[in-house]
């Protein structure tokens, strides 16, 4: 009799356990985004949603994500990874700006002479080949340095940063 009761509890516990185990394991939403960058890590699965632009003409709409993701190909190869709740447009000189949320940038070493900038809120960051992240939240825009060396600038003011580095600064 005590076998037969054994072997549905032992069953039982080590389905309970699988299942725990497989929970603990799967990826919270937002957990990623908490996490230092090691330097050999590589950009996190692209998002399920993908938008492409081969160009941006000149009335192009800006990239509202909703409560979805999206990854974006800008002209030059660039790419854009946007979280939820973003909004990506276009600045006066049709360069990418970040008018809401979160966008992460990846971006192939520029020729000399070359840079690639990105416009949030009165600031525009600048990079000649690296991985970086921007937020606009409220009053305020961060950047987050992954690889590589990224400029903000203000006006005449300009702050660098490199690897590991990150920065802040009020709208």
């Amino acid at each position: 009799r005590s076998r037969s009761f054994f072997l549905p509890v032992l069953t039982g516990t080590l389905v309970a356990v699988g299942v725990v185990a497989v929970l603990w394991l799967i990826p919270r939403p937002g957990s990623l985004a908490h996490k230092t960058p090691q330097p050999t890590a590589t950009h996190a699965p692209a998002p399920a949603p993908v938008a492409s632009a081969e160009t941006v003409p000149a009335e192009s709409k800006p990239i509202r994500t909703g409560s979805r993701t999206a990854r974006v190909t800008l002209p030059g190869g660039a790419a854009v990874e946007l979280d939820a709740n973003s909004v990506l447009g276009w600045d006066a000189q049709r360069r990418p700006q970040i008018e809401s949320g979160q966008a992460r940038f990846e971006v192939d070493h520029q020729a000399p002479g070359n840079r690639f900038a990105v416009a949030a809120g009165p600031y525009l960051i600048s990079v000649v080949g690296t991985k970086f992240r921007v937020s606009v939240a409220e009053a305020r825009v961060s950047v987050e340095v992954e690889e590589g060396i990224v400029e903000v600038s203000r006006g005449e003011r300009k702050v660098r940063l490199t690897e590991g580095d990150s920065w802040a600064g009020p709208v």
